[in-house]
């Protein structure tokens, strides 16, 4: 039986790869490997259906019920258990990398944005139509496959596949830490101009109540996106402090706010070019092709801004 668990656990994971790139061509119309592995494999949708298989052998060996007789009952059967395979699926992932890489949130009747009404359906009737239409051919293509060279073959199979399944959560965890790292830039950026104006206001006789007024907006601004620093409120910054005027102030404390400007400036400019470089890599890293829907709680507005990033690179 496990024999067979296994052969159906790769060959529908192939298949459930080609559906969500198929799936993701028409959505995108570009061909994107829309699978966790590096590899050709969706691995949920290989366990799915293999265990599916699996209880309904049992059942029906067992005399209690035959799913492959009742279309109806296959439906539900799929309906339901695939819902709950991909919603522990994508709990567990989530708990692992603070991050839901799949999210239905805008789907009608959807729980928790992990599964919908729609793509239980869509469960429903992928368990039918396999099921009935193509798992017959792929047993016979099972039996026909000599026992000892189709043992080989599942054990180079699984080893490339833990292999894989290393290579995948090590990507995974890196796309986690670069977020973190990136929330950490931003706060010391924001942190670092938020002083920076602070100073200004204590020399607020200097710089004129209209400059003064619009930090305080920038100010607000700036407090509001800790975790995500915009380069728009950036430029906006250095454009209110590069235009103070100082020209009716003496040539000592001139100097003295010049050293200061230019030391404040300075002091970001290598954090905003290393957070630039960070999004770049993430906008244009395999995770972020795969999921374009993904989200967190945690880093939200920083996962959007690189999503936003590989959006205006396509253009």
């Amino acid at each position: 039986m496990f024999y067979i668990f296994l052969f159906n656990f790769f060959i529908y994971s192939f298949v459930g790869w080609i559906i969500e790139v198929l799936y993701a061509f028409y959505e995108k119309r570009e061909l994107i490997n829309r699978g966790f592995l590096y590899g050709p494999f969706c691995p949920m949708y290989g366990l799915g259906l293999s265990f599916i298989l699996m209880i309904f052998n049992m059942l029906k060996s067992d005399g209690i019920f035959d799913f492959y007789s009742s279309v109806v009952g296959l439906f539900l059967f799929s309906f339901f258990f695939g819902s709950v395979l991909e919603y522990l699926v994508g709990v567990v992932l989530e708990k692992m990398f603070h991050t839901r890489w799949w999210d239905y949130t805008d789907n009608k009747f959807n729980i928790n944005g992990l599964i919908s009404l729609e793509f239980s359906i869509m469960w429903g009737i992928g368990g039918v139509l396999v099921i009935r239409g193509l798992n017959p051919y792929i047993a016979g293509l099972i039996d026909r496959i000599p026992h000892d060279a189709g043992r080989i073959f599942l054990m180079l199979m699984t080893a490339y596949l833990i292999v894989d399944i290393i290579f995948t959560v090590k990507a995974m965890v890196d796309y986690r830490v670069v977020i973190e790292k990136m929330q950490h830039l931003s706060r010391d950026i924001s942190d670092n101009i938020l002083e920076s104006i602070e100073e200004l206001e204590e020399k607020s006789g200097v710089i004129g109540d209209e400059v003064v007024s619009k930090f305080q907006e920038l100010k607000e601004e700036i407090k509001e996106q800790k975790e995500h620093f915009h380069d728009t409120v950036y430029v906006r910054y250095v454009n209110y402090i590069s235009n103070v005027s100082l020209s009716s102030i003496a040539g000592e404390l001139r100097n003295e706010f010049d050293e200061f400007r230019e030391r404040r400036q300075r002091a970001n400019e290598n954090r905003i070019t290393l957070y630039e470089q960070l999004r770049r890599k993430l906008a244009n890293s395999r995770l972020t092709r795969a999921f374009p829907n993904s989200r967190s709680k945690f880093f939200d507005k920083t996962l959007n801004s690189i999503k936003e990033l590989r959006n205006k690179n396509k253009e």
